[in-house]
Parts: C-alpha cells; structure tokens; sequence
C-alpha cells in the first residue's frame, strides 16, 4: 500500500514495479491512501485511490506500506503523519532500486526509500523514513537521522552528521564531518562549510543563513 500521490509517490511505484519485474522481490501494489478527498477512487498509474490515511490501521497484519510522502513544504510533519497512522514501523518497506550501490557495512531503517543510482559507503548509518533521491552519494560514516529527504544529487562527504527532518535540496553540497542539526533545510545547490544551527534555512555558496523557522 502507497502513502501519498504526490509527485516522488509516482516515481517510487515505479521503482517497485522496477523491482518485482527483475524479479529481486515480487510486490502486489493495492492502491493508494490519501488525504486528499478528490483523489479517492480515482486511478492514478494504474493503481486507485482507495481512501484516506486513517483507513490504513484498518488493513491486515499482511499488508505492508511505503510511505512517500516529502517535499520541501512538509518535511517536519511527516513524523507526526506515520504516528497519526497507528501502524508499527516493522509494516514499512524499505525500498531500494537495484542500481543504488549500498555498503555492506551499511545500515539503514525501516520505512527507508533509495532511488536509482544512489550511493551509500561503508558505515553510513541512515534512519527510518528516509528518501533518498537519484544520483546522491553519501559518503562513508555518514550519519543521517530519521525522516530526511536528500533531493536528487546532494553529495554528503565522510563523516557528515544530518540529524532528523531535515532536508537537502538538488545538487547541495556538504563538507565532511559538519553536522546538519534537526530541522534544517538546505537550499538547492548550496555548499555547506560549516555546522547549522536547528531550524537554519541555509542558500548560496558557501552556504549562509537566510533565516531561522520556528520549531
């Protein structure tokens, strides 16, 4: 079962089907759940709109859930969105498509999705609910918290530390070993030299701060 239609929600269908059809994994999509009330019992891929997100505790111990929902304008509530849904962490899919390169040495959580030619070095630590865009490298001893989104090609060198519901826009740049404190966003294409603050809005190159939100 899918979590959202918005637009990464589309592409990470697809990633499923990628998958089931090489034959890694065999995946039956059911549908997906969404707040939006227009939406339901629409199609959408080929796959219907069954409802909205407080239906998802009523379905089966059997049935497994991807959740896709993370943008710019919702990274810090997509915590509070999968605790609203009452279902246990162990029902998330970690989803990963075969052309990402992930360390053996490597852990990452439940609920974690990793698009096409992503790489992960040796002892990257990612948490749950992460997503990870196309062609990001997060090199080694990384350590990401849960609910990040890195958009497509954010490169993070050795030893960055981003805490959780944080998110890094396309093609963003971190020096190794800074630390990203929970809920940074970090602006597309910026280069970020030094550690941030919680709750910095960070642009440019070298990366300055815009201006702080409220938690």
């Amino acid at each position: 079962m899918v979590i959202g239609t918005g637009g990464n929600s589309i592409d990470i269908v697809e990633i499923i089907q990628e998958i089931s059809e090489l034959g890694n994994q065999k995946y039956e999509i059911l549908g997906y759940l969404d707040d939006n009330e227009q939406l339901h019992n629409t199609v959408l891929n080929g796959y219907k709109v069954l409802g909205g997100l407080p239906i998802a505790k009523t379905f089966p111990e059997d049935i497994f859930f991807v959740f896709t929902i993370g943008s710019e304008k919702s990274y810090k509530k997509r915590g509070r969105i999968i605790s609203d849904l009452g279902i246990g962490i162990d029902r998330f899919e970690k989803i990963i498509h075969p052309s990402a390169r992930i360390s053996k040495s490597a852990s990452l959580g439940n609920g974690v999705i990793i698009f096409p030619n992503v790489f992960v070095g040796s002892n990257v630590k990612i948490g749950e609910f992460c997503i990870v865009l196309s062609n990001t490298v997060i090199n080694h001893d990384c350590r990401l918290g849960s609910y990040n989104i890195c958009a497509s090609s954010v490169n993070l060198a050795g030893g960055v530390k981003v805490e959780d519901f944080c998110y890094l826009g396309a093609g963003a740049s971190v020096r190794n070993s800074v630390e990203i404190k929970t809920g940074s966003l970090i602006g597309m294409g910026s280069v970020v030299l030094n550690s941030i603050a919680e709750n910095a809005v960070i642009i440019g190159n070298p990366g300055r701060l815009l201006y702080k939100e409220n938690k």
